[in-house]
């Protein structure tokens, strides 16, 4: 039986994919190195719960940004790496990241979206799905899964690096408050200060005029004036 399933169509095919040198450059390599990553930080309980959740809720962004160009030469995916923006946004909040970790995420998002995709578009096509997959990573050393998380990481260091330089503190992400940039009591003052110190009534096209001084009313206690 393990003769008739490892000589099958489908593991043929399966090995012949992963033994493509783009593969190996595009997928193989990055995705054994995040996994490595990602299984040292977990042990060393370095993954926060809301670090997790933000990977999770970029999943849908990724995944629903993602396009297809096709053309009669070539059908390619673009991905949006959402994770990508929650990494520039945490340093933003001052929250660390570890560069590391950044690049590793970054790639197992990239890559899920980029095999849902290719599945999804495989049953719509009615492409055979036993090849499904061969598209993913088809680029090699250009393609996203290759240069975007490491762009990213390479982002995050340098943003950190730079922070530090500046004698800035971080946070880390288990204890990290994150709110908004502006709260709505904030937004509300805010407008309400703009909107009496505007000179001009932009609805009405009527100009407010600035209150007139008040003069000084003379009093008089006991002094008759003729």
């Amino acid at each position: 039986m393990l003769e008739e399933w490892i000589g099958s169509p489908a593991v043929r095919t399966l090995g012949e994919y992963l033994t493509r040198p783009e593969t190996s450059i595009a997928v193989l390599l990055p995705g054994i190195a995040s996994l490595v990553i990602l299984c040292f930080y977990a042990r060393a309980g370095k993954i926060s719960g809301r670090l997790k959740l933000l990977w999770l809720m970029a999943l849908p962004v990724s995944f629903y940004c993602a396009r297809w160009e096709s053309s009669p030469e070539v059908q390619q995916l673009y991905v949006y790496s959402a994770f990508s923006v929650v990494c520039m946004l945490l340093l933003f909040k001052r929250v660390y990241i570890p560069p590391a970790l950044a690049y590793a995420l970054t790639f197992l998002s990239m890559w899920w979206v980029d095999v849902t995709h290719a599945l999804c578009h495989a049953l719509e096509c009615g492409s055979q799905l036993d090849r499904f997959y061969f598209g993913v990573g088809g680029a090699g050393i250009y393609d996203a899964l290759f240069l975007v998380p490491l762009f990213t990481a390479l982002a995050v260091s340098y943003a950190t690096a730079r922070m530090r330089s500046r004698g800035e503190s971080f946070h880390s992400m288990s204890r990290a408050r994150i709110a908004p940039i502006m709260s709505f009591a904030q937004m509300r003052s805010y407008l309400t200060d703009a909107i009496e110190a505007s000179p001009s009534d932009p609805w009405s096209g009527k100009t407010s005029q600035s209150p007139q001084p008040r003069t000084a009313e003379a009093k008089t206690a006991g002094i008759g004036i003729s």
